[in-house]
C-alpha cells in the first residue's frame, strides 16, 4: 500500500500522528514547534508518569522516536516526496528523572543534502538523527536513531 502522508507544518504533522498512532493521544502530544530545522514536542507528565513520580521511560521512547519520525516526514513534506519511514535502530542514554512535562527536540542534521541526493536518486535513503529530553535541570534522556526511507515524488501516478 502507498504511503500518503503529506505534511508541510507542525498542526498537520500533530493531526497526523494523532491519526496514526493512537498511543501519541492517550500520551497527549503535541508539537510545540516547528521552524523548518528544529521540532520539539511535548507531552505533560500526568499522562506519563510512572510509579516513582517521574516519566516513564516507554513514553520518553515513544516521544523521542516521534520527534525523529515527524522531523522525517517534515522534511519529505519540504521535498515534495511522499514516503515509507521507519525506524530501523535506535539507542537511549537515559541520565536524570524527568519530573516536568515531556520536551523532545532534534534538527535537521548537517547529512541532510546526502540524504535528499539519496532519496530523490535512489528512492531510498536513511538518516541518523539525534533527539534529547530536555528539562529545566538539562538534558534528562538522548537518543540516536536511524530511520529508513523509501520515496517516491508526489507528482508520480
Amino acid at each position: 500500500m502507498k504511503n500518503e502522508i503529506i505534511v508541510n507544518s507542525g498542526a498537520e504533522l500533530e493531526a497526523v500522528i494523532h491519526r496514526l498512532i493512537p498511543i501519541s493521544t492517550a500520551m497527549g502530544i503535541r508539537v510545540k514547534s516547528f521552524d523548518g530545522s528544529s521540532l520539539e514536542l511535548t507531552a505533560p507528565l500526568e499522562s506519563n508518569i510512572n510509579h516513582q513520580s517521574s516519566a516513564f521511560g516507554g513514553s520518553l521512547t515513544a516521544i523521542s522516536a516521534l520527534t525523529g519520525w515527524g522531523l522525517v516526514q517534515l522534511q519529505l513534506g519540504r521535498l515534495g516526496l511522499i514516503g515509507n519511514t521507519v525506524v530501523s535502530h535506535s539507542e537511549a542514554t537515559f541520565l536524570k528523572p524527568v519530573r516536568s512535562e515531556l520536551l523532545c527536540r532534534s534538527r535537521v542534521p548537517d547529512s541532510i543534502d546526502n540524504f535528499e541526493h539519496d532519496l530523490t536518486a535512489l528512492g531510498r535513503a536513511d538518516l541518523l538523527l539525534l533527539t534529547e529530553i530536555v528539562t529545566p535541570e538539562g538534558t534528562a534522556m538522548t537518543t540516536s536513531s536511524r530511520f529508513v526511507i523509501h520515496g517516491d515524488r508526489r507528482d508520480n501516478p
